[in-house]
């Protein structure tokens, strides 16, 4: 039992540095092999590695982010000092 638990902790683990050497258009299979076996040097390289000529000259996925939210708020609402006779508002 231990040791499936240790197996499964060491798969996923490598996926940190296969999706990072993707990202700079590695191989994601070999580092992850890389990384279920020598996790720490295999993080290292791929921080270190550099982006492959295709992915240097923009060829990046689209960015699905949301767009920052506007933060123009309406002014606060005033009441019409016509409508109030000190007390309680008049309604009609």
């Amino acid at each position: 039992m231990r040791l499936w638990f240790i197996v499964m902790a060491l798969a996923f683990l490598a996926l940190i540095p296969a999706f990072i050497a993707e990202a700079k258009g590695r191989s994601f299979h070999l580092f992850w092999l890389y990384g279920f076996f020598l996790f720490p040097f295999a993080l290292i390289d791929a921080k270190l590695i550099e982006p492959t000529a295709e992915k240097k000259a923009g060829d990046k996925l689209p960015d699905f982010r949301f767009p920052p939210p506007d933060f123009r708020f309406p002014p606060p609402f005033r009441i019409d000092p016509s409508l109030y006779n000190g007390k309680r508002m008049i309604r009609g």
